[in-house]
């Protein structure tokens, strides 16, 4: 027998990874993916009022965000207070004294800037405390509390006693084994996302495994090629309940910009709950990529009711074939999911136009066997190129001729 080397190991590794590479026609996803673009609101629409305010999270929920972040902090004496910072000196003008050391008259005396702090003018409004906007949104709209772990049963304390524990998703900032431990404890359920910052594989893949089908992740990194944003951990998203990414934050999110490319870009990844800082602008997108997803889906059940391949021996039908079948199972694919990304959505509809219509438009020299006589840029640079290099092979030969006589 023969003795496996390295070598051996790492062409079976190559071959498998360019078969796992090579899409298949008609391969179906194992499970449909169900879940549709959940629009989170970062801290409301601060573009308007103080971040975290009362008026900013409803006039998010009027512009038709799903959800508002809201980053909750602990004063010395447990007041709950909604702060990005761990101090309040870019949205009060104070010192970098912590909020952990502050009491709660401190900030109870402290007046917010406008929008998101910084040089913008001083407004009427206190500090945002969590519970006042509970209640105040009264069912509105859903939050997405953002805590640190040691704070956790006084948020869930708060969001009880204010009756909006249905309304909110907990962001656990632990380990997935020892956050699942708290929810099992308590008395009520709650939703929950585990948080993870990470680009190492095996972590996230134990996440996922630990939240299961129903459960919910928001990974973060700042690398564009980590894993976490990677097909190997993309495919895997579309199993859990949600997925989030914080593209309000180019460090949490691979840098990508809160833009409708990059909010592509991460749904194609197996994201579907986007924490932005424009929900107005994802709510519009979110209405195009249904639009194109439905324009998608009515061609594609057309094609499949209408057209019909043929048995046919030519090579150059052979590959048409192949980009169409290829063409049609990602059509397939994406018309099977209840939301896709629009680009996704027109790239597939065109690339099924393309390769019906290359059939369709050479259909009688493919009966003739022959091949697409069309004439395309790429064709004309091969064939340039091709009778350059018998020139200058002639021109060789010639030469050698001359010297030989």
């Amino acid at each position: 027998m023969k003795k496996i080397t390295f070598r051996m190991i790492l062409s079976f590794l190559l071959i498998g990874s360019l078969l796992s590479a090579c899409p298949v026609a008609g391969a179906a996803d194992a499970k449909r993916d169900m879940r549709t673009l959940r629009i989170v609101s970062d801290m409301g629409a601060h573009g308007e009022f103080p971040e975290n305010s009362a008026e900013a999270v409803l006039l998010a929920a009027e512009q038709g965000a799903d959800e508002v972040r809201l980053p909750v902090k602990a004063t010395a004496d447990g007041l709950l207070i909604l702060s990005e910072d761990d101090n309040l000196e870019r949205i009060c003008g104070t010192d970098n004294k912590p909020i952990a050391a502050l009491k709660s008259d401190e900030v109870r005396a402290l007046r917010v800037r406008g929008g998101s702090g910084g040089a913008a003018e001083f407004t009427e409004s206190g500090v945002p405390l969590l519970t006042d906007v509970l209640t105040a949104a009264n069912g509105k709209i859903r939050f997405l509390l953002d805590f640190d772990f040691s704070i956790r049963d006084a948020v869930y304390a708060a969001a009880k006693d204010a009756g909006a524990l249905a309304d909110c998703d907990f962001t656990l900032r632990a380990p997935a084994e020892k956050a699942l431990a708290w929810l099992d404890a308590l008395d009520e359920n709650v939703s929950c996302l585990i948080y993870r910052k990470t680009n190492v594989i095996f972590t996230a893949f134990s996440i996922l495994k630990a939240v299961g089908g129903d459960g919910g992740v928001w990974f973060a990194s700042g690398n564009p090629y980590g894993v976490v944003w990677s097909k190997a951990v993309g495919s895997r998203l579309t199993g859990c309940g949600c997925a989030a990414a914080r593209v309000s934050r180019k460090t949490l999110c691979g840098k990508r910009f809160d833009t409708p490319d990059y909010w592509d870009n991460l749904i194609a990844a197996g994201y579907n709950m986007l924490i932005t800082d424009d929900a107005a602008a994802m709510v519009r997108y979110r209405e195009e990529s249904l639009a194109a997803l439905a324009l998608l889906r009515e061609h594609t059940a057309k094609v499949e009711s209408s057209f019909r391949l043929e048995e046919l021996r030519s090579p150059a039908y052979r590959k048409m074939k192949f980009a169409y079948n290829n063409a049609l199972a990602e059509a397939r694919r994406l018309c099977a999911k209840d939301f896709a990304g629009r680009t996704e959505c027109e790239d597939a509809l065109y690339a099924l136009r393309t390769a019906v219509n290359d059939i369709e438009s050479n259909h009688e020299q493919l009966l003739n066997g022959e091949a697409d006589l069309r004439l395309t840029p790429g064709r004309i640079v091969t064939a340039a190129l091709t009778v350059a290099v018998f020139a200058a092979l002639e021109i060789f030969i010639a030469k050698k001729r001359r010297k030989t006589k």
